[in-house]
């Protein structure tokens, strides 16, 4: 389930910020060098016993806390501890569940409804006329992608949620506000297609019951 068997590209980002960061940190208040270490452990130790409420912080804020701690830095791409990990057994059916949330951005150059009108009159002459970003991106389940959760399986189940944001128009930048209280926090973070909320995935649970049904069989 949501398994970074590569790796977790979100975990080396968070190593990368925390490497630039760090000359300014060690400027920082003596109280703040102490203080933030300190919550971040708390928060951390809490999560493993409870990663849902570790903290009684958002999602997000957890998952960037793991993510730097000790645990989360042994899930970077490429570590020496995942490249340490033994192959599956041969006699071992893998089955990998994996969120892939595809969030497609786009903003054009003038409102939706002026650019639609323009994109159907180009379209009589044969032209495909597209908004100034047009842009879609894969981000798994916001810390696995969907290569590493479903890598050297037998079988695979991804769960995918399409989110669209048109940032043209200030409504439609507010979409994020709606999807955030929609999903409890912004995508690809929270929502169904989450990391930590796949669980609560309908299609995830159908799949596991479906699986161990057919395995018993």
């Amino acid at each position: 389930m949501a398994t970074p068997n590569e790796g977790s590209e979100v975990a080396s980002a968070v190593s990368v910020i925390g490497d630039a960061t760090e000359t300014l940190f060690s400027s920082a208040s003596v109280l703040v060098q102490l203080a933030l270490p300190a919550v971040v452990g708390i928060c951390n130790r809490e999560m493993e016993s409870d990663a849902r409420v570790g903290c009684d912080i958002p999602p997000s804020v957890r998952t960037v806390f793991a993510v730097a701690g000790d645990g989360g830095q042994a899930l970077r791409a490429g570590s020496a501890e995942l490249s340490s990990v033994p192959e599956w057994p041969s006699s071992l059916n893998v089955h990998a569940i994996a969120g892939d949330y595809r969030i497609r951005l786009t903003a054009g150059i003038v409102p939706p409804e002026v650019f639609t009108a323009f994109r159907d009159a180009a379209g009589v002459f044969g032209m495909d006329l597209r908004p100034a970003i047009d842009e879609t991106i894969e981000a798994g389940d916001g810390i696995v992608g969907v290569s590493s959760a479903t890598a050297d399986a037998d079988s695979s189940f991804v769960a995918r949620c399409e989110v669209s944001v048109d940032l043209t128009t200030t409504d439609g930048s507010a979409q994020f506000g709606d999807l955030s209280d929609q999903f409890g926090g912004i995508p690809p973070l929270a929502g169904p297609c989450a990391h930590d909320r796949l669980f609560e995935n309908d299609d995830v649970a159908r799949d596991i019951v479906a699986t161990l049904g057919a395995s018993r069989g």
